[in-house]
């Protein structure tokens, strides 16, 4: 149970048998914890253990249209664990950078969008989010910005992030959100070290 408890949501725990021993009062060494646990728990590492029934018990079925999920996923994906095992290369993920992708070496701009946009109810929710936004003008923005960016999104879920983030940081007027010189408000609190509520 305390393995549970001390997961990431993903169902990850970061192994550690001296925490472990404090908090439930018991000696316990690493042979017979995966001896005992059996296929309860899938040893990814020596300081890493999944446990498959948390995400089963948790969220049932993951499904990449759900916020969270996308984060889930992508952590079981990271470690190559239980059935949500990543997509062989080329299938589910955007590869590559930049607008002009040839065929062959992953998703374009314009396959990227009519995949985000095909799904209404994502789509829905960003603009009740963002109400009076532009979210195709938003998209065209953040594309722009992130495909040239040294590591550009690969996965959908990770552009659905890179939008989200985009449209929260622009005014209704369609400018980003900057202070006085025309900076960021996100780089001047990496700057300072503080934000400007703090100033």
């Amino acid at each position: 149970m305390y393995i549970l408890d001390d997961c990431d949501h993903a169902g990850i725990w970061q192994v550690d048998f001296e925490v472990a021993r404090i908090r439930i009062g018991e000696k316990v060494d690493y042979k017979t914890a995966v001896r005992l646990f059996g296929d309860r728990v899938q040893v990814i590492d020596d300081s890493k253990w999944w446990m498959p029934d948390f995400v089963n018990f948790q969220y049932g079925e993951l499904s990449e249209k759900n916020r969270l999920h996308i984060s889930v996923l992508a952590i079981l994906s990271k470690y190559k664990v239980g059935p949500y095992k990543p997509l062989p290369r080329g299938q589910g993920t955007i590869q590559g950078q930049g607008q002009g992708q040839e065929k062959g070496q992953g998703k374009s701009k314009q396959e990227i969008f009519k995949e985000m946009f095909a799904e209404e109810v994502y789509i829905t929710d960003l603009s009740i989010a963002h109400k009076g936004k532009d979210v195709k003008q938003a998209f065209e923005e953040c594309y722009i910005h992130h495909s040239n960016a040294p590591n550009p999104p690969k996965e959908l879920g990770e552009w659905k992030q890179k939008l989200n983030t985009w449209l929260s940081n622009t005014k209704l007027n369609g400018n980003r959100n900057t202070n006085k010189t025309g900076a960021r408000r996100s780089d001047a609190v990496i700057e300072t070290g503080r934000d400007f509520g703090e100033l």
